[in-house]
């Protein structure tokens, strides 16, 4: 059984399979370290994963289960994975399973029962063993877009705009910063354009008010502009969210960007909650994002004062994804706050709760 790292396969299979064979099974007792089950008629069951694939090549077996395939690197299947089923004197087999990741391999392996006879493809949708609760949540937290692909397995491609479903006519406001509720401010540290924008939670949702986009920049002029900007507001609390990166130093007592930006704050009486969490990959940030933009119920939780922030609304309008792609950006000036938007989402309204050292306190 496998996965495409170890912490994965352990993960997913372990604890189920020790359960599902009883001890009365196994000749000796489970290699914890390893993931290996030995079973009385002489058989092992072992946890294995494929970052490595080359490693899997010459080793004997009769049969596996791969989740997750989407994620295995690319040709580990056909170069590494597919030639080890061809074991001389073994009728090996292998189920393949997983959320599509756009059109993979997953896609590619959905086609061949049409012409092989030896391949066969099962489809579930998520609604055959969740209840209506679960599922009316779910959509109300994702997007239309990951709702399909995640609990209907649709093999979902995002081909051109990544946040197509940015409208500037439904998502843009003419509301401004209300001086007296507090401020969220996320930050992307590019260079140049050093990006960063300003939001407000309103009962309806949240709502892009303000951005600061500087050339050459670091952590010290942003965190000037930021205090000359916001002088006469009166509620001074400041939650800060972000790229991870901005913590690089902290572990050894040295000054980040994150400190370096709290510093001037509070020197000017704010008082600054951080939450900055290690950076998701790309298409989770993307997904978060894009269920507040709108959801699969068609709801709107995300609101922008193009006025005030159009390098915000050029990002979502205009960012696109590179050729063949399902999550890779193309780079542009308005991609680096789109970025810190994708940070912002990811942190305040996680979908996955695998993520781990989570890097949030009050200072």
């Amino acid at each position: 059984m496998g996965a495409p790292t170890f912490p994965q396969a352990k993960g997913i299979f372990w604890t189920d399979l020790k359960a599902a064979i009883p001890s009365t099974f196994w000749r000796k007792k489970p290699n914890e370290t390893k993931c290996i089950l030995y079973l009385r008629n002489g058989s092992d069951i072992e946890i294995i994963s494929f970052d490595a694939p080359a490693r899997f090549e010459g080793r004997p077996w009769t049969g596996g289960m791969i989740d997750e395939t989407d994620d295995l690197k690319e040709l580990a299947w056909a170069t590494h994975i597919r030639p080890a089923l061809d074991t001389i004197g073994l009728k090996t087999w292998v189920i393949l399973c997983g959320v599509p990741e756009g059109k993979k391999l997953l896609f590619d392996l959905s086609k061949k029962p049409a012409y092989d006879s030896e391949w066969d493809y099962f489809h579930w949708l998520s609604a055959d063993i969740l209840t209506p609760k679960t599922i009316e949540s779910a959509k109300r937290d994702l997007s239309a877009l990951q709702f399909r692909q995640e609990y209907e397995a649709s093999f979902e491609t995002a081909e051109g705009v990544v946040y197509s479903d940015y409208d500037s006519n439904k998502n843009g406001t003419r509301k401004t910063i209300d001086p007296r509720l507090p401020l969220e401010w996320t930050h992307d540290f590019n260079y140049t354009p050093l990006s960063s924008c300003i939001l407000q939670e309103f009962e309806d949702g949240n709502y892009i008010l303000d951005e600061i986009i500087l050339k050459s920049s670091v952590a010290k002029n942003t965190a000037d502009e930021f205090v000359n900007k916001f002088k006469r507001h009166q509620n001074k609390r400041v939650t800060i969210y972000g790229d991870y990166s901005g913590v690089n130093g902290e572990k050894h007592s040295q000054s980040s960007d994150y400190t370096v930006i709290v510093e001037i704050l509070r020197r000017n009486d704010w008082i600054v909650t951080r939450r900055i969490k290690p950076n998701p990959r790309i298409k989770k940030g993307q997904n978060a994002l894009r269920a507040q933009i709108c959801n699969s119920l068609g709801v709107r939780r995300l609101f922008v004062n193009i006025d005030k922030c159009r390098y915000v609304d050029k990002g979502l309008s205009r960012v696109e994804l590179k050729g063949g792609s399902a999550f890779q950006e193309l780079e542009n000036e308005f991609q680096h706050i789109t970025t810190a938007l994708r940070y912002w989402a990811f942190t305040k309204y996680e979908i996955s709760t695998s993520l781990v050292g989570a890097f949030d306190y009050d200072d």
